[in-house]
């Protein structure tokens, strides 16, 4: 499976990512359980599983975190669709310190078509994209939905070593296999039908100040194909 799909699942994952009560923060992949360490989130906040679920033609990635989640995004779930990869993501809450909350249902597949057409898309190291392929939506991914992600490395591999977390281990196995040197930023985009929930994510940024690693993603919704970049 691309590297891509992983950086992107990862992410995926801290949709609704936040620091309330006392949770457990740890992630997995293709496991629907993790151990770690207990961190006190802030007012608002309660314990959270994400799980994202990402195809392509030969194989799926599944990954599991849990972490503190605003309470109010406690309902997320959605996904996205091109002619690469299916994703679908769903986020499980519960309120008590150190809770272990449900596993995450994720949204029902569908093959009946809605109507929409999109631009189906999905770089691997670069800002450019191939507009000339479609997509035609199903079910309730009914909007044009386009994901960019911009992460860059330390120049020193032994400050990343040093104060890698669990986030940023996960991020930095995703991308190995995509040629860059270090300090450089690795590019990607993936553009497709999804979910009308997507449309309201905006930019989100994780950040590890003491190793310099960081990565930045933003998600909008388009309403008709754009001109190739």
């Amino acid at each position: 499976m691309s590297s891509l799909f992983g950086i992107v699942g990862i992410l995926f994952a801290l949709v609704a990512s936040g620091y309330s009560l006392s949770c457990t923060v740890c992630s997995n992949i293709n496991s629907t359980s993790c151990t770690g360490s207990s961190v006190t989130c802030p007012p608002g906040s309660v314990c959270g599983v994400s799980y994202v679920k990402i195809y392509d033609d030969e194989d799926y990635e599944e990954i599991y975190m849990r972490y503190c989640v605003p309470q109010q995004n406690c309902v997320v779930k959605g996904s996205i669709t091109n002619k690469e990869m299916h994703l679908k993501t769903a986020i499980s809450c519960c309120s008590t310190d150190n809770c272990t909350p449900t596993l995450p249902t994720l949204p029902k597949s569908s093959s009946k078509l809605n109507g929409k057409e999109c631009p189906s898309c999905v770089s691997d190291g670069t800002e450019t994209c191939n507009l000339s392929k479609t997509i035609k939506c199903t079910g309730d991914e009914d909007k044009c939905v386009v994901q960019t992600t911009q992460t860059t490395e330390p120049i020193s591999n032994e400050a990343s070593k040093k104060s890698q977390d669990v986030l940023t281990g996960l991020i930095e196995n995703a991308i190995s296999n995509i040629p860059h040197s270090p300090g450089e930023n690795i590019s990607a985009v993936v553009i497709g039908c999804g979910t009308r929930n997507f449309c309201d994510v905006g930019i989100r940024q994780y950040i590890n100040e003491k190793s310099g690693f960081s990565t930045e993603q933003s998600y909008y919704c388009i309403s008709k194909i754009p001109s190739e970049k």
